[in-house]
């Protein structure tokens, strides 16, 4: 698995992923609704990874920061619901 950098928008049930911040169009975008988020810790040297899993798709994001993954969940956790 290779990572890229996005810049992500979270608005009604999707999360939109744009390569960067000038972008009107996005790259992709993931279907939130009823899905199930996870921390997934990894490796020791390397950033806890955040799971989302919908019916359609598993998808992974990362954070340099731990703090800001667990942001990112907790904002994820009330748009699903």
């Amino acid at each position: 698995m290779s990572w890229k950098e996005f810049y992500g928008i979270l608005s009604g049930e999707y999360l939109y992923l744009y390569n960067n911040r000038q972008e009107l169009r996005e790259n992709c975008k993931i279907y939130i609704k009823n899905a199930r988020v996870v921390i997934k810790e990894t490796a020791e040297e390397e950033n806890p990874e955040l799971e989302l899993i919908n019916q359609n798709e598993i998808c992974y994001l990362g954070c340099l920061v731990r703090t800001e993954l667990e942001k990112w969940k907790e904002e994820i956790n009330k748009k699903c619901r």
